[in-house]
């Protein structure tokens, strides 16, 4: 079976299951520095911007209100 084929038949899955092979293919992967140093600059990005108040956090419960709040994500 190709790549092609293997991406093909995997777009015909349901939503939880193309997430559940997603999740297992990224964690078989062995940390990557690059991936690393990147996901430690956007983390830094991130709090510069908490810390010039250009962006104000606010408390995880209420991400999580607002984010189950929000109409379902659509493509």
């Amino acid at each position: 079976m190709t790549i092609e084929q293997i991406i093909s038949e995997t777009l015909r899955l349901p939503p939880d299951q193309r997430e559940r092979l997603a999740e297992t293919l990224l964690q078989s992967l062995e940390p990557d520095a690059r991936r690393e140093q990147a996901w430690a600059n956007e983390a830094r990005r991130r709090l510069d911007e908490i810390d010039s108040g250009q962006v104000i956090s606010i408390p995880s419960g209420e991400a999580m209100k607002q984010a189950r709040a929000a109409p379902p994500y659509q493509r």
